[in-house]
């Protein structure tokens, strides 16, 4: 039996097992053009059916009602379930009116009206050839076909999408937006430390990046000396570490101490009319006695050996010397600092695989940094801790010009915890005048919403190139997509073994770079119009946005969008991150202007009015609504100064990390 004798008995099957025997055309008649659309649309209606009526009773069986049935699967898997029965349908239909169409104009150039009689194999023969032809023909060739389809279609669609965004003048290429390397001794990046976390050539040999790494763990602190730090409310407690604890710690960690004992009294922050207030707590007298915990610790091997104390040490004294293990290395970074370029030797070719070791070691310095202004402050080395806050800042802008989203979250921690550092001199009222404007200035320079855009044009460039190279390395590509257990399509994806994979990858490049598009358009929306008439307006449109497109795609569960659905919880909430740590910054360098005021008459001002123009050109706004940031001197001498944050309300000066019931975040207060 030929395939075309096959395929014109299966047009015989067809119509009678649709009863439909007696409108069978004659073999010498074409069949009609209906047929085309008959067979496909039964055979979604048959089979589709029957799925979605055992998948039903299984259901009612386990107890669900009607109006669940329909969709309790995902539509999507119906949609593609009948997409795919479908196709089969309509590809056996067509090579069956074709082959029947053929024949019948054979007879008829015969002149007869009858197909000549064609022995007919016995009916095993018959249906062992005709599964094989239905595989080849009906399942095989229109899976290829759609696979082509599959990878047209998808490279059309990128080459569209790609075509529209250089017409509007995007940047598309990691060349266009990384600035380029700078050797020598005028990039800070080259300071020996940093150098050795890049190796020049080959791949990063493992145990040379963790001798590079090692080098940097005198700037470790001994967190695990500390005592837990939480609050009534169950969040963490963002005040500074008290300078007793930490020297404890470091008499723990230098092995003075070997056991320690602390004693939780959490009554006695609410005994604190001060700190209840602003953290929204309510104040109660305190009848708890203290709980005692006696801990003996085990000190991580990744901590130096910090060089003791004398015996009876005090406690800046203890820090003093403990700090100084790393002091040769900082003295080296702070010269290192005052060169005119940042470029770190990243593997940008490498795309989101690119190896950032420097990251987590800046945070280490930083954090070790504010110990030691906070300690030569108490030491009353003033001009000390001014060199030392100054170096926390350009330490905190050594990756601004990285585009990467990890990099720019990276700089919004550092300049916080250089906000931070240059808080406590203002709150112990250390700082000088000339110091203190100083600050106020290197801080109204900091912008940090500017740069996240650029950050999310450089992921953008970043995803496009490593999608590229998924084309022609499927098996590293794949790298990206979950594991096999999450993601059981994952290996057939890096072998290429399903049709249509480079279209689906494709669709996911064209996602991507729509997805980046959106969220770039709003950072420059944000940092435009927002510096005109505030950033609530536009936060909230682009939180609309970005949420309303991000829900679209999950509740689709396209496969073309899956990239996208795996990124984008991650880097949509950046910007807001950036919105909120420029606003920090802005906080800190009014903080300074109101310490000016003080120094020179004696006390804070009345209103912040009263800043200018001595202090401050105009009365300084709160950058989430344009309105004057909101200020309250205090009777005890001190002075409250907030934002109102992301909710746009005015809470009184609470502190963010006090939640209300709805987890909306509550107001911005200085120092947070």
């Amino acid at each position: 039996m030929s395939p075309s004798t096959y395929y014109c008995w299966l047009v015989g099957r067809l119509y009678t097992l649709a009863w439909q025997r007696r409108r069978l055309p004659p073999a010498h008649q074409p069949l009609p053009a209906l047929f085309l659309l008959a067979v496909p649309a039964v055979a979604i209606v048959v089979v589709v059916g029957l799925l979605w009526v055992t998948i039903g009773a299984a259901m009612l069986i386990d107890g669900a009602s009607l109006s669940d049935l329909t969709w309790r699967i995902d539509r999507m898997v119906w949609i593609l379930l009948a997409m795919v029965v479908g196709s089969f349908g309509f590809a056996t239909a067509l090579i069956s009116w074709l082959v029947w169409n053929q024949r019948a104009a054979r007879i008829r150039a015969l002149g007869i009206s009858e197909a000549p009689a064609v022995p007919e194999p016995h009916a095993a023969w018959r249906w062992t050839l005709g599964l094989l032809y239905f595989a080849v023909f009906s399942l095989l060739t229109p899976l290829l076909l759609f696979g082509l389809f599959e990878n047209l279609a998808g490279a059309y669609a990128w080459k569209t999408t790609r075509n529209s965004l250089l017409a509007k003048g995007e940047r598309l290429t990691t060349e266009a937006i990384i600035p380029p390397y700078i050797a020598g001794d005028q990039n800070a990046a080259n300071w020996h430390l940093l150098r050795d976390l890049f190796p020049d050539q080959g791949p990063n040999d493992s145990a040379s990046l963790s001798n590079a790494m090692a080098k940097f763990n005198v700037f470790l602190l001994p967190f695990y000396a500390l005592p837990p730090r939480t609050l009534p409310n169950g969040h963490n407690d963002p005040s500074p570490v008290p300078m007793k604890e930490w020297a404890n710690a470091f008499r723990i960690a230098s092995g003075v101490l070997t056991n320690r004992v602390h004693r939780v009294l959490v009554s006695d922050l609410l005994k604190d009319e001060v700190l209840a207030k602003r953290y929204g707590l309510k104040v109660e007298p305190s009848t708890n006695r203290p709980k005692v915990i006696d801990e003996t610790l085990r000190k991580p091997r990744d901590l130096p050996d910090y060089p003791a104390a004398a015996a009876g040490a005090d406690d800046t004294t203890v820090l003093l010397k403990g700090l100084s293990i790393a002091e040769s290395e900082f003295q080296q970074l702070s010269e290192a600092l005052r060169r005119p370029y940042v470029r770190f030797p990243i593997r940008w070719y490498d795309g989101f695989g690119a190896m950032l070791p420097h990251l987590a070691k800046l945070k280490s310095i930083q954090q070790w940094t504010e110990l030691r202004v906070r300690t030569r402050l108490d030491a009353g080395d003033i001009d000390g801790a001014f060199e030392d806050a100054k170096t926390a800042v350009r330490l905190a802008e050594m990756v601004r010009e990285e585009p990467l989203i990890i990099s720019q979250l990276v700089r919004i921690a550092l300049n916080s915890i250089a906000a931070r550092t240059i808080d406590h001199g203002i709150l112990s009222h250390q700082w000088t005048e000339s110091q203190l404007r100083e600050f106020q200035e290197i801080f109204n320079r900091i912008t940090l919403i500017g740069e996240m855009g650029t950050a999310f044009e450089g992921e953008r460039a970043i995803a496009i190139s490593t999608v590229d190279k998924w084309i022609s390395d499927p098996q590293k590509g794949a790298e990206v997509l979950p594991d096999s257990e999450a993601f059981p399509m994952r290996p057939l994806i890096e072998k290429h073994r399903i049709p249509g994979v480079n279209g689906f990858i494709r669709y996911n490049q064209v996602s991507l770079a729509t997805y980046y598009s959106l969220l770039i358009r709003y950072a420059k929306e944000v940092e435009t119009k927002g510096s005109a008439t505030g950033y609530l307006a536009e936060v909230a449109a682009m939180t609309e946005a970005t949420d309303g497109a991000l829900k679209s795609m999950t509740k689709r569960q396209d496969p073309r969008t899956l990239l996208t659905r795996m990124l984008a919880p991650a880097v949509s909430k950046a910007l807001v991150k950036s919105v909120r740590a420029e606003q920090r910054v802005r906080l800190t360098s009014v903080a300074c202007a109101l310490e000016r005021f003080r120094i020179k008459h004696g006390g804070y001002p009345s209103s912040l009015s009263e800043l200018v123009p001595e202090y401050v050109a105009s009365e300084p706004l709160d950058l989430m609504d344009r309105k004057p940031l909101r200020y309250r001197k205090e009777v005890n001498g001190t002075f409250t100064l907030w934002s109102v944050g992301i909710n746009g309300v005015d809470d009184g000066g609470i502190l963010h990390t006090q939640k209300k019931d709805d987890g909306e975040v509550l107001d911005w207060v200085w120092p947070y």
